[in-house]
């Protein structure tokens, strides 16, 4: 669980700590919840700090642990998932290649259309059409109608391009 929670492993001080609460609790039941309610409002939980490893020519290398979170979090905008945290811990997350068979298989999860037409509209700034205002006089075709198809035909092209296309533009 706590792997999951922190998006890494836990080191040997954390599971320590985390065990001595629930050997100390009343009983497991209470030991367990205890520990789950420090987890999830952990600072390793709450915040994600994809800094990476300061490489000898100056420039920072995410760790795997970072590369696995910082993928699942961009297409599929949730933790990653057991096979992704697998892939960290096996060294398979450190080529390119590793990376892109990793986040094509992400791509196949239903949740990634959605995160990448979330991404298009915050990259794009499309959000900003909901409270755009124009003169009903000078614009009389705008309407709530041509509002909506507007902010909804990016996204929806930005979907084609990447699930139905070639995936190149």
């Amino acid at each position: 669980f706590g792997r999951r929670v922190f998006r890494r492993p836990l080191n040997a001080e954390e599971v320590g700590r985390y065990v001595a609460v629930i050997v100390a609790a009343a009983d497991f039941d209470a030991g367990v919840r205890q520990v789950s309610q420090w987890l999830l409002s952990s600072p390793h939980f709450l915040y994600r700090s994809e800094l990476g490893v300061l490489q000898p020519d100056g420039t920072a290398r995410l760790t795997p642990w970072e590369l696995a979170t910082a993928l699942s979090f961009t297409l599929l905008q949730t933790t990653p998932d057991d096979a992704l945290l697998d892939a960290a811990a096996q060294g398979r997350l450190s080529s390119s290649d590793d990376v892109a068979r990793e986040a094509r298989r992400l791509l196949l999860d239903p949740r990634a259309r959605a995160a990448l037409r979330g991404f298009s509209t915050q990259w794009l700034g499309l959000e900003r059409l909901n409270t755009l205002d124009k003169s009903p006089v000078r614009f009389p075709s705008f309407t709530p109608e041509l509002r909506a198809s507007m902010a909804a035909e990016t996204p929806a092209f930005f979907e084609h391009v990447v699930f139905d296309g070639s995936g190149r533009f």
